[in-house]
């Protein structure tokens, strides 16, 4: 009696427990049933969502370039002299006028209103006589003067922050120093200008009004006892072709010196040794006999776009020829 009586109970405790943990697997399971089904959903959503971010980010690519007119108004300073150069700050907020008189403009680009005006240290009595930039980033400018010399300025921007208002102040600093370099060797107008900037030193180059070609390699030293920097200038003459020069381009990094005329020759220097520059090259770029208009750098300065006065347009690049040797080359398309 007593016998039967435990396996009774025991067969009760165990259908009791089983049920229990059935129930608690059917509970589990149903949790996991909608957790993998809402991920699942969820992994689709995502999907979607991605498809049409990227559809968002492609589709302009199809679509006409639009241009707004945001606002309009007389060029800031006057327009009773010669326009130079153009430039803006990083911002777009505050733009920049160089102009042939040798004053340096600031303004805002929204509405025009000038902000600031600075006039450039050129002695009395001399002219700008031709212009050219650096690299974009650094915002380096040089002026080419009518008594052989040139000017190299910085327009730069400081960004402070009063009662939590972001404010820009434009101004100009003189990496060379607030004196013109002496390019030329007697005082003869520079017409044509080319130079760049980097931590190693600066380079000009220069073609005169009486047809001359020159190089001034300048390194700087940072002097203890002055606030301008002492410089080691080293002038060189060019020998080049009796063409008037059109066009006077630089590498970024103070090596190669291309020079344009405007018979369509250009001619390749390598300049890294500014003591003996060496020509690498001489060839004519007037493809099929047009007359060269302008040519320009692209990205990087190694290719050279040159644009002809019919419209036409070629990309020269440097290529190794069979000798081992980079001759400068046009790209066909």
């Amino acid at each position: 009696m007593n016998s039967t009586g435990d396996h009774r109970a025991a067969g009760l405790f165990t259908s009791e427990a089983s049920a229990h943990h059935r129930r608690r697997r059917m509970v589990k399971d149903t949790l996991a049933r909608y957790a993998v089904g809402f991920g699942g959903i969820s992994v689709i959503i995502a999907i979607v969502l991605i498809f049409f971010y990227l559809l968002f980010v492609v589709l302009p690519l199809f679509q006409s370039a639009e241009v707004e007119k945001r606002a309009s108004y007389t060029v800031p300073g006057g327009q009773q002299n010669e326009t130079l150069y153009f430039a803006m700050e990083e911002q777009g907020e505050i733009g920049v006028r160089f102009t042939r008189s040798g004053e340096v403009i600031f303004f805002e680009l929204a509405s025009g209103q000038l902000i600031s005006e600075e006039t450039l240290p050129i002695p009395l009595g001399v002219e700008v006589t031709s212009f050219a930039r650096g690299q974009m980033d650094q915002g380096l400018v040089a002026l080419g003067l009518s008594n052989g010399q040139a000017l190299i300025l910085r327009h730069v921007y400081r960004v402070t922050y009063p009662d939590d208002k972001r404010q820009i102040t434009p101004g100009i600093k003189f990496p060379l120093g607030e004196t013109a370099l002496q390019v030329a060797s007697d005082e003869v107008a520079l017409i044509q200008l080319a130079f760049q900037s980097n931590d190693e030193g600066t380079s000009i180059a220069a073609a005169t009004d009486d047809g001359r070609l020159f190089l001034s390699a300048i390194i700087t030293e940072e002097s203890m006892f002055d606030d301008e920097p002492e410089l080691e200038q080293i002038n060189t003459e060019l020998s080049h072709s009796d063409d008037a020069v059109l066009k006077l381009l630089m590498g970024q990094e103070r090596q190669n010196l291309y020079v344009i005329t405007r018979e369509g020759e250009l001619t390749q220097f390598d300049i890294s040794d500014s003591e003996e520059p060496l020509q690498l090259q001489e060839l004519n770029i007037a493809a099929d006999g047009r007359r060269v208009s302008t040519v320009e750098f692209l990205t990087g300065t190694i290719s050279l776009l040159v644009g002809y006065e019919d419209g036409y347009v070629s990309q020269w690049f440097p290529v190794r020829n069979d000798h081992d040797q980079k001759v400068m080359t046009r790209i066909t398309f």
